[in-house]
């Protein structure tokens, strides 16, 4: 199991041991409900992090394009990162997960075929539709751990038929439900969210004030609806990778 899934599984959980990037700012005894992952490329990774120091982010997606070079940044230790969809060969997976990659979020359509049988690490896939059921069945075949849902980028609030489609993606799938997130979320919109089903929300690194702003909102966050427990039908669902 990835430390990404790791920290999915755990959301909403007493505990007094910060995860991810809590380790920067700490986190409060009453663990958050939502995770917050931040995208970056590799070439800036170090700079945006320390833009944002002091706020509450659980992983970072690093752009495919010069990722393999993340081996050569400092100050990654203790840092959970995966890689996001890009043109990225078997070679290049070997060596990203070498450097300590937790996670790849992939374009089925693309992506190199070693992801597949890397012990360890979890893989999210990125679809324009929900998967029919032959494809669903193929991607829990293949070990896939879940999505990333990319709403339209004029999407300013978060309306039904969002959650609706949200959720039909994530369904089809299976596994932890990621999303990016919309410019100017509101707080009722996070809660609409998470209820829905969505394990973690997307922000670009490179807006540290968003960022800051978003991961106050789900710090603030009420608690889950007991119908809504964090992920737990959708994770009981998933195959036994090679890991298990």
């Amino acid at each position: 199991m990835s430390k990404l899934i790791e920290i999915i599984r755990k959301l909403g959980e007493q505990s007094q041991q910060p995860l991810g990037f809590g380790a920067l700012a700490g986190r409060s005894e009453e663990a958050p409900t939502l995770a917050l992952i931040g995208t970056a490329t590799a070439a800036d990774v170090g700079a945006e992090l320390e833009a944002i120091k002091g706020d509450v982010v659980d992983a970072v997606i690093l752009e495919a394009d010069g990722a393999v070079s993340i081996g050569d940044q400092d100050g990654m230790d203790g840092v959970v990162w995966g890689v996001g969809p890009g043109a990225l060969s078997n070679e290049d997976v070997v060596g990203l997960v070498s450097a300590g990659c937790d996670f790849f979020v992939i374009d089925p359509d693309t992506a190199p075929a070693a992801i597949v049988s890397q012990p360890d690490v979890d893989t999210l896939v990125t679809l324009k539709e929900p998967a029919d059921r032959e494809t669903a069945a193929a991607l829990r075949g293949l070990g896939v751990n879940g999505s990333l849902s990319r709403p339209p980028a004029d999407l300013s609030e978060i309306g039904y038929r969002d959650l609706v489609a949200i959720r039909r993606m994530g369904a089809s799938v299976g596994g932890a439900t990621l999303v990016e997130c919309p410019r100017d979320v509101s707080t009722a919109d996070l809660t609409a969210l998470r209820d829905a089903g969505v394990d973690a929300v997307v922000v670009p690194l490179s807006e540290p004030e968003r960022v800051s702003d978003i991961a106050g909102k789900i710090r603030e966050l009420p608690p889950r609806r007991k119908s809504s427990g964090p992920g737990e039908t959708r994770f009981q669902a998933l195959a036994p990778t090679g890991s298990d």
